[in-house]
């Protein structure tokens, strides 16, 4: 017998969601307070998966260190904006065959159009930098009006 399995549940319960927001200056009271606000969201029970929303991931990653120095960070996710929107769209998404918009998937798309109508990229189309900047300057660009 065959079981599928899924990292996203078929419906997102948002009402078990929860949204805390805490501000303190730069530095070690920054660590700090996030360490708390961990703490506050777990409750007491220290495998109890908490997410945080960090503004990129290198910003995580430090976070991730920081915290594992002093306090721990065992089922501690943390997220970007984009990941976090994956995430939360990703089931009504796959309903409907559809995949979300993230960087893999604009590089492939990217990737495909070069190698089928480069036009003024033509002479530079299988270089890796042209990839590589035309998936940046979507990300920088889709943030407009």
């Amino acid at each position: 017998m065959r079981q599928t399995v899924s990292v996203t549940p078929a419906v997102y319960d948002q009402s078990t969601m929860t949204v805390l927001v805490t501000t303190s200056p730069y530095g070690p009271a920054a660590h700090d307070a996030l360490a708390d606000a961990i703490a506050r969201a777990k409750g007491g029970d220290p495998l109890r998966p908490v997410s945080v929303v960090v503004q990129s991931n290198s910003i995580g990653v430090a976070a991730r260190r920081s915290l594992g120095r002093r306090h721990g960070v065992a089922a501690v996710t943390f997220l970007t904006p984009y990941r976090l929107a994956e995430l939360l769209g990703a089931a009504s998404l796959a309903a409907t065959d559809r995949r979300p918009v993230s960087t893999p998937v604009i590089a492939g798309a990217v990737r495909s159009v070069l190698a089928t109508d480069p036009g003024h990229f033509e002479a530079v189309a299988s270089h890796p930098t042209t990839h590589e900047s035309l998936v940046r300057a979507h990300r920088e660009l889709s943030e407009l009006s």
